[in-house]
């Protein structure tokens, strides 16, 4: 067992890569083996075609993600802080592999209804595992009481999403420390976030 769950991670790996460089239209199983050190047999027997592939490459980041909201949601603070370091990410250069691999996935999900149907409930779970610690961080004073959750939410996304866009298109990123001070002001009561974030953690 062992060893399926490892080929399956390289798979990913290297799936989310070559998505991420050539677009899901661009990308073929062969060069994606190829990298990975395996056969395209060895795709055919974990997944059962690209867009399964593509799936499981996105699913997998989003569960590393709701991991990181539900344990933050459980120690019962550090959500706004959290909340502000998520979207202050968007424009880190080390998560352009991560940001172009969400961009096809979205692309992907407006061609085609397969796709579509496994995306659509995925995002609605981050959606509100995010408006969960939001109302966590209201509670302890983080982000003003007032704040909707699910508003709060879907803005996050919204500016991810946003943000990928600008990038594909060749927008520049901004300068990071000026964004994370302008994400921290806007969507957040930066007064309040004494404890570290848990992405330092």
């Amino acid at each position: 067992m062992p060893a399926v769950r490892d080929t399956r991670d390289r798979l990913l790996a290297e799936a989310a890569n070559v998505f991420a460089e050539r677009g899901y239209d661009g990308t073929r199983v062969q060069e994606i083996a190829r990298r990975a050190g395996l056969t395209t047999g060895a795709i055919y027997r974990n997944f059962t075609d690209k867009s399964d592939l593509l799936l499981a490459a996105i699913e997998q980041s989003a569960a590393r993600l709701l991991r990181l909201l539900t344990a933050t949601r459980d120690a019962g603070s550090g959500g706004g802080r959290l909340l502000t370091d998520l979207v202050s990410r968007v424009v880190s250069p080390d998560r352009a592999t991560a940001r172009r691999l969400l961009l096809e996935t979205l692309t992907a999900a407006r061609r085609d209804v397969d796709v579509q149907s496994r995306v659509a409930p995925l995002l609605a779970t981050v959606r509100n595992e995010i408006a969960t610690v939001v109302e966590q961080a209201k509670a302890t004073g983080e982000m003003d009481a007032d704040v909707d959750a699910d508003a709060w939410a879907y803005l996050g996304l919204s500016i991810a999403f946003g943000s990928y866009l600008l990038e594909a298109s060749g927008a520049p990123l901004p300068d990071a420390t000026a964004w994370h001070a302008l994400v921290a002001g806007l969507l957040t009561n930066p007064a309040a976030q004494t404890s570290p974030s848990p992405l330092d953690r």
